[in-house]
């Protein structure tokens, strides 16, 4: 009888699994059911158990407990802090201009195309850098008289590169002060910190962002998110209900779910410089295995950081030019990565996403893959990895030939 293979995941980017003490927290949780917004000894128990989470999720963004709002997650966070902006528009003569990319998450990108569909808005889409991060130079000189947000996505999910975000603040503080002497209102910064949290330093007091998307499940927490607002913003929830959240989003809070956000936020805090060393470490490693296991031009790191490119410390994007990355990984059944293509394991999908077209030629988009690793990936794995995919593309390549 054949040994089992050992299953690998390299798709951390997608999700994360949760961390012991998050489930700890959630089943201690499980026994605090009351109403938080009951004025009896239950209730206040829950609502203790909601207002430390808030806390631990400020502090690891070092916002203060009011300015966070607990959502369902980032798509809700992106929805509403983009229509809260929109809605804030006084002219009704003139429609309000937003600045983003093609490249941002279908939370954000799928909203703008609808709300243009529906004529509500003007939106310039800037074009990306070679390895898909945002030029702040450019999104300054795209400013006109009737902008009135900036979104974007502070880390991308697909080739890893991060946003420079403090020289983009420093931009639009410029850019804002010049509209104070003018007598316009301001241009609001939404950051969609989705994939980046858990992995890089975030901080609203270095980087001052107006709004800003937190994701639980992207660093090892649960699937429920949590808004940033800074003070004194407004906010404007997308339904109607109860009086919850400071009546700034309704509905019965998830106490369970909110406390596991609380703990990962938390450990987050504690340990960020260790994971982000980890990650690093097995990034490093990761790229370094391939290159040496595949003979020179047959794998290709597709976006090599640089001193101008920096990116996430887990995220490696990788090509096999003249293969399909997703055959691959069909042909790889014991590894769990993703391509960034719509159809993720289809043997018979020869197809690359859109924004990995926009930055690659052709036939390396098709054969790229992306592996991102997590805080338990161990060089063992990665080694593993590594011979499952040479498996894969030599069974391929052979099988073309015969």
């Amino acid at each position: 009888m054949a040994e089992e293979k050992k299953t690998v995941y390299l798709d951390y980017n997608a999700t994360t699994p949760y961390d012991p003490a998050v489930q700890q927290s959630m089943i201690t949780a499980l026994s605090q059911w009351g109403n938080p917004s009951s004025s009896y000894k239950r209730g206040k128990i829950a609502k203790e158990v909601v207002e430390k989470s808030r806390e631990s999720v400020a502090n690891m963004i070092g916002a203060l407990a009011s300015e966070i709002i607990f959502m369902s997650g980032g798509t809700e966070a992106n929805n509403t802090a983009i229509r809260t902006v929109i809605r804030e528009w006084k002219r009704a003569e003139r429609k309000p201009h937003i600045i983003s990319t093609k490249i941002e998450h279908d939370a954000t990108l799928k909203l703008l195309e609808f709300l243009l569909e529906e004529n509500e808005i003007r939106v310039t889409f800037l074009p990306t850098n070679s390895d898909g991060s945002v030029d702040p130079e450019l999104v300054g000189s795209s400013v006109e008289e009737d902008t009135v947000l900036v979104t974007l996505m502070l880390a991308n999910n697909e080739t890893g590169s991060l946003l420079d975000l403090k020289h983009l603040c420093n931009v639009l503080k410029e850019k804002n002060q010049e509209r104070t002497d003018r007598g316009l209102g301001r241009i609001h910064l939404h950051i969609d910190a989705a994939q980046a949290l858990g992995k890089i330093p975030v901080s609203v007091v270095e980087t001052p962002v107006d709004y800003l998307t937190i994701v639980g499940h992207k660093f090892y927490g649960p699937r429920i998110g949590a808004l940033y607002v800074k003070e004194g913003l407004p906010l404007h929830p997308l339904i109607r209900g109860g009086g919850q959240e400071k009546r700034r989003r309704p509905g019965t809070e998830n106490t369970v779910c909110i406390a596991g956000l609380g703990e990962a936020a938390k450990l987050v805090t504690e340990n960020l410089a260790e994971y982000n060393a980890h990650l690093r470490r097995m990034k490093d490693h990761l790229r370094e295995a391939l290159l040496k296991e595949f003979p020179k031009g047959t794998c290709v790191i597709n976006f090599p950081e640089t001193r101008e490119h920096h990116q996430l410390p887990n995220t490696l994007s990788v090509s096999f030019p003249g293969l399909s990355g997703n055959r691959i990984l069909a042909n790889c059944p014991d590894l769990e990565a993703s391509t960034g293509a719509a159809c993720h394991s289809s043997a018979n999908c020869n197809s690359a996403s859109a924004m990995l077209l926009t930055l690659l030629p052709e036939e390396q988009a098709i054969g790229t893959m992306r592996l991102s690793v997590g805080r338990e990936t161990t060089v063992e794995e990665l080694d593993l990895a590594v011979k499952y995919l040479r498996e894969a593309v030599d069974k391929m390549k052979s099988s073309s030939f015969s």
